[in-house]
């Protein structure tokens, strides 16, 4: 199967209509005739970052913890509908977290910001999921050139993969959908954190050249 996946993929220049890695493997199994199926959760967002896309952005410090006040901050967002900011998010078969994709740094390399928080640690501490495929239905495929519309957004609430540019920081971020703004387990935030302490003591620019 892995055989077949990289010689699939070495004709990638000629197969300019894809989408990267994940065709690849779904073209892999189907030329095989081998079993497979497809996530059943959207792509999600984790962060410590919530804002309501207007005024108010509140970013937690990287080591803060699941404490009080970080429960008041998560259950205020919750409740106010803010967007979570943060890195693409992938699921298990049971909605909870699995992987997340995409750096340890809030903002993409590439976008330029000026916020201090786009460019600190981020700290895993919360989560939204992208939906249910198998219970919900994916949004109207008009919504993302609605998503940046705030009159709009404010109809798009609870709805699934309303992603929105939120541009002080220069990062895209997820709105809650009917189950809302939840805290990352305990034990997988800690270890999360210390991922991205790792990467921000050895990263590139903290070498010294001799």
């Amino acid at each position: 199967m892995l055989l077949n996946v990289c010689g699939w993929n070495s004709f990638h220049h000629s197969l300019p209509y894809r989408y990267g890695d994940k065709e690849v493997y779904w073209t892999a199994f189907e030329a095989l005739g081998e079993p497979y199926e497809f996530a059943r959760y959207y792509p999600g967002v984790v962060g410590g970052t919530v804002t309501d896309f207007r005024d108010t952005t509140t970013t937690l410090p990287m080591h803060a913890t699941q404490s009080l006040d970080v429960e008041t901050i998560r259950a205020e967002a919750a409740n106010s509908g803010d967007g979570l900011c943060g890195r693409l998010l992938h699921f298990d078969d049971e909605g909870n977290p699995l992987w997340s994709n995409g750096g340890y740094m809030l903002k993409e390399d590439d976008w330029s910001s000026s916020a201090s928080a786009s460019v600190e640690g981020m700290n895993p501490a919360w989560f939204v999921d992208g939906g249910d495929s198998q219970t919900e239905d994916f949004p109207n495929p008009w919504f993302p050139f609605f998503r940046n519309n705030l009159k709009l957004y404010n109809t798009m609430k609870n709805q699934n993969q309303v992603w929105t540019l939120q541009r002080a920081m220069g990062v895209e971020c997820l709105p809650p959908n009917a189950r809302e703004i939840r805290k990352v387990p305990e034990e997988m935030a800690a270890n999360a954190r210390k991922a991205v302490q790792f990467y921000l003591d050895n990263r590139p620019q903290n070498k010294k050249v001799p």
